[in-house]
């Protein structure tokens, strides 16, 4: 993937260990796209943050964001799309009704 240069990564991953593996394997690889999307991984929030560090997370999206016990039934309408964790905003997280 990095030698084809893309500047949009989108992932197909199952947790955070995966998506983990493919960050750092891009790290090594000197390979940094503009966007970076992972169907799961991201949206674990503090176990995301210590598998690939603060400072790798910041732009990381996912599409992951229904969660059963919300008062709303938008997560976008509640959150206006970001998940934050303390001042910084780490995850972008989109939704669409069904």
């Amino acid at each position: 993937m990095a030698a084809t240069g893309a500047q949009a990564v989108f992932l197909g991953t199952v947790d955070v260990p995966t998506v983990a593996a493919f960050m750092k394997a891009f790290q090594q690889q000197h390979y940094n796209p503009k966007i970076l999307a992972a169907t799961a991984g991201p949206d674990q929030g503090a176990a995301f943050i210590k598998a690939v560090g603060k400072s790798n997370a910041t732009g990381i999206m996912t599409a992951n964001g229904w969660y059963g016990g919300s008062k709303s039934p938008d997560p976008l309408a509640r959150n206006k799309g970001r998940a934050t964790i303390g001042k910084d905003t780490l995850v972008w997280q989109a939704s669409t009704k069904v």
